[in-house]
């Protein structure tokens, strides 16, 4: 597809597209269907000090929700997860029933029973309205934890988690984890 103005931003089939400065051909910033659009950021030549128009895509600022989110959790902000989370907000544990906001204190008893409980974002991967989040948690065990008393070793919990957000808000979170090989690797 090609003619235009140069510089203007025009809307196909399957994303936005910009035509390039002093050109006459589309350049396609995003291909896919995109549920958000109102979540890509334009930003103007001016603010650039350049002729280009930059877009932020929805999916990397999905994965700054989300890395903001692990932080405040990492922090024991609760006030501020909850911010980044839509009333709604639902968490599927495995072999649980899915929950609600109640459960983010939950995240206490790992904080009471690992002193130095942090995570580390190893890989994220996004599209559309989801995004794939490997965490690694590190500490030390000080204190008893699922009955397993305080060892004094340093653990890493992997944990997986599958979050989708509609607008700026998180509404829901998928985790994958091997808690019975964690408890094991524990009681070594």
């Amino acid at each position: 597809m090609s003619g235009g103005h140069p510089g203007r931003l025009r809307r196909i089939s399957g994303g936005v597209c910009v035509l390039a400065a002093g050109t006459r051909r589309v350049t396609p910033l995003r291909r896919g269907r995109h549920p958000y659009p109102e979540r890509g950021t334009l930003r103007r030549s001016s603010d650039l000090g350049g002729t280009s128009v930059k877009v932020v895509s929805a999916p990397e600022s999905n994965k700054k929700l989300i890395r903001d989110y692990v932080l405040a959790l990492s922090e024991q902000n609760y006030g501020r997860a909850r911010e980044l989370s839509d009333s709604g907000w639902i968490e599927h544990v495995p072999g649980a029933p899915p929950r609600g906001l109640e459960m983010l204190e939950a995240g206490e008893r790992w904080f009471a029973a690992f002193s130095d409980w942090k995570p580390t974002i190893v890989e994220q991967i996004a599209e559309d309205d989801k995004v794939v989040t490997w965490v690694r948690w590190n500490g030390r065990h000080t204190g008893e934890f699922v009955g397993v008393p305080a060892t004094g070793a340093e653990a890493t919990f992997d944990v997986f988690r599958l979050d989708r957000l509609v607008g700026d808000k998180l509404v829901e979170t998928r985790y994958m984890y091997d808690l019975q090989d964690f408890l094991s690797r524990l009681r070594r």
